[in-house]
């Protein structure tokens, strides 16, 4: 916040902040040096210089009827934010809730979380649960192609795993999200999705949906793939698991700073999420890619930053 002014005479301080209101520029009021003073604050720095031309023909008429007209438009706009403040309120629901539903978690699946759906599901099948047989040389062919490096440019580059990425395969930074490695990992992962995606792609649009599964999956795979094995790396992974956290993480960031979405995830929810990485971290569950889901929660918590640095 800036300073823009020390108005002496509440009522016209108030005459200001109003027709601030009114042009959408927002304030913040607070008693200055002596008790007659009133400080006026700007909260965005990128309107502070229409906030000064307009102090500029505040000062010149301060008693021009548009600034007393102004106080009361500006109270109209206040009890509008007031009622649909009170209206975010009634749909706030808990984490619980949103798991399992709410207004945006109802009706169908959302086009992008139903698409990565059914390659996932295509694939999984397709490679047998990343486990072709011998005589599946389609299975064979398409888990190689879809890997974060092929075992072909491993093993020839002498254990670079992203051997393949170097070659041109930029399709490797995406595709390890669609096989699975087993019915329980491909379950567990549709669930979250389903119950996320639904919420956050109504929330966001399918593009922005798409664009936040992108890089929160592309992210993923950089940690899980160029990560050494002592810091938990391995170029050999597969699952949607760390877009699952990567929404996780931006859902969590966004409803925490946007409250007037009406969306709270629960103190419990987030513990289930964040123990489930504990404990992969903690080698009590093996064979997670525990890399794309501390990957794809930290891609989501920044971009939720940021999105709301934008929209704020």
């Amino acid at each position: 916040m800036r300073l823009l002014a020390s108005i002496t005479d509440k009522a016209k301080a108030e005459s200001l902040v109003a027709h601030l209101l009114t042009l959408q520029i927002s304030t913040h009021v607070e008693p200055g040096k002596t008790s007659e003073d009133w400080d006026v604050w700007i909260r965005e720095e990128n309107r502070l210089a229409d906030a000064k031309q307009e102090l500029q023909t505040f000062l010149d008429d301060p008693n021009n009827p548009r600034y007393t007209d102004a106080v009361r438009s500006a109270h109209q706009i206040i009890q509008l934010k007031k009622k649909k403040q009170q209206e975010n309120a009634r749909q706030v629901k808990t984490g619980r809730q949103v798991f399992r539903g709410g207004p945006l978690g109802t009706g169908p699946v959302p086009p992008v979380t139903l698409t990565l759906l059914i390659i996932a599901a295509i694939v999984t099948i397709a490679t047998q649960f990343s486990q072709p047989s011998p005589t599946n040389q389609f299975g064979s062919i398409m888990l190689e192609e879809l890997s974060f490096v092929s075992k072909a440019d491993y093993a020839q580059s002498g254990r670079d795993p992203a051997a393949s990425l170097k070659k041109g395969e930029l399709w490797r930074l995406i595709t390890p999200m669609f096989p699975h490695g087993n019915t329980f990992h491909l379950l567990f992962n549709f669930m979250a999705l389903i119950q996320l995606g639904k919420i956050v792609e109504r929330m966001e649009g399918s593009s922005r949906f798409a664009l936040l599964v992108c890089a929160t999956g592309i992210l993923s795979c950089l940690f899980q793939g160029l990560m050494p094995i002592q810091l938990f790396g391995n170029p050999f992974f597969c699952g949607l698991s760390g877009v699952v956290y990567g929404v996780f993480g931006f859902l969590l960031v966004k409803s925490n700073r946007m409250p007037q979405l009406g969306i709270r995830i629960s103190d419990i929810s987030v513990a289930i999420m964040l123990g489930w990485l504990v404990l992969g971290f903690a080698n009590l569950i093996p064979g997670m890619a525990n890399m794309a889901h501390l990957g794809g929660f930290v891609a989501g918590i920044v971009i939720a930053y940021f999105v709301c640095l934008n929209q704020n």
